[in-house]
């Protein structure tokens, strides 16, 4: 029972040292006056935060003014094609006028003359009709007489005849 009573103040004499010496660090440090640096470090600071919002306000009105400009940049841009177009507009008019104007001009066709050119071609087509039977009935008449080699001979089949 000795050896726990005497373990259990060794333990609380540590904790009772660290408080100690936490404390008195935190007194220590605090009562310390501040430097030369940490009265400029707030300058500084308030200067760092002046630059930034300038810069800030700054490039807000720069981004406002290049808006601006690219408005403008695009309303003559829209306005050179609008010209474009108007111009393309009045050519395509010129043409269409033109064609209206051709196309007037084109006489009317006859249906009887039309029906003419019909029967014309029907007769054509008749006679170049007749005339490839022709030929054809007389290639016919002419490869009969051609002489020709038997199927079997010309394949080189043995038959019992040429044995």
């Amino acid at each position: 029972m000795r050896t726990v009573s005497v373990n259990v103040r060794i333990r609380f004499l540590r904790i009772a040292l660290s408080a100690v010496l936490f404390l008195t660090l935190l007194i220590v440090s605090f009562a310390t006056p501040k430097s030369h640096a940490d009265s400029n470090s707030t300058a500084d600071e308030f200067q760092i935060k002046r630059d930034f919002m300038r810069r800030r306000v700054n490039d807000f009105y720069n981004r406002l003014d290049d808006l601006d400009k690219q408005d403008q940049a695009r309303e003559a841009a829209a306005n050179e094609k609008h010209k474009e177009r108007v111009e393309r507009a009045q050519q395509d008019e010129k043409a269409r006028l033109e064609f209206v104007k051709q196309r007037k001009q084109k006489p009317a066709e006859d249906p009887t003359t039309w029906q003419k050119e019909l029967v014309e071609r029907a007769k054509e087509r008749e006679k170049n009709r007749i005339e490839f039977v022709k030929r054809r009935e007389e290639y016919n008449r002419e490869s009969r007489s051609f002489d020709s080699i038997p199927p079997d001979e010309e394949l080189g089949l043995e038959t019992p005849e040429n044995h």
